[in-house]
C-alpha cells in the first residue's frame, strides 16, 4: 500500500464516526415527513457548562423502532425542528476545532481544514439516556438541555410556551 493510500485511509478513519452517523441518518430519512408520519414543532436551548452550544445537532429517536428519527440543527444554543409525537430518546452532538489544521494527503491538492473533535460526553450522545415526550400540542414542546462535563442525566427542563 502506498503512502498516499495510507494517508487517505487515515484521513477517512479520523472522520469515520461523523460519516457513519450522517450516512445512517440520511438513509433513514431523518426529519422527513414524506412517509406520512405527522410531525409537530419542537424547540429549545442547549447549553454546555453554562454556555450555549455554538453548533451541533440534536436527534430525537422515537421509542417505536418502526418510526424514523428526527434531526435538528443547534445554532448559538437554539434548535427548532419537527418531530413525531410520543416518547423519544435524545442524542446531542457537537464538535469544535482542536486548533490543528489538516493538510491534504501527499499528492492531493486542496486547502487545509481545521481538525474537529467532539466535546460532549457520550452520556449525551452514543450512551444517552436523555428523553422527551413530544406532544401534539406545540406549546408543550419546548425542551431545554443544560449539559455538563460529568454527563449528568437530570439536565432536561421542559417549558410550555403561551401562544
Amino acid at each position: 500500500m502506498s503512502q498516499q493510500q495510507v494517508c487517505n485511509m487515515h484521513r477517512l478513519f479520523r472522520f469515520l464516526p461523523e460519516i457513519l452517523v450522517g450516512t445512517a441518518l440520511f438513509v433513514s430519512g431523518c426529519g422527513s415527513s414524506t412517509s406520512g408520519e405527522k410531525t409537530y414543532p419542537v424547540s429549545g436551548t442547549v447549553q454546555f457548562e453554562g454556555e450555549p452550544v455554538a453548533a451541533g445537532e440534536i436527534i430525537f429517536f422515537p421509542a417505536d423502532p418502526a418510526l424514523r428519527p428526527n434531526v435538528g440543527t443547534i445554532r448559538d444554543g437554539d434548535y427548532r425542528f419537527e418531530a413525531k409525537a410520543g416518547p423519544a430518546r435524545v442524542e446531542i452532538r457537537a464538535s469544535k476545532p482542536t486548533g490543528k489544521m489538516l493538510s491534504p494527503p501527499p499528492g492531493e491538492s486542496g486547502n487545509s481544514v481545521p481538525e474537529m473533535k467532539s466535546y460532549l460526553p457520550a452520556a449525551y450522545n452514543t450512551d444517552s439516556k436523555l428523553s422527551v415526550t413530544v406532544s401534539e400540542n406545540p406549546s408543550e414542546n419546548t425542551f431545554d438541555f443544560q449539559l455538563n462535563q460529568n454527563g449528568d442525566e437530570s439536565n432536561l427542563h421542559s417549558r410550555s410556551v403561551e401562544k
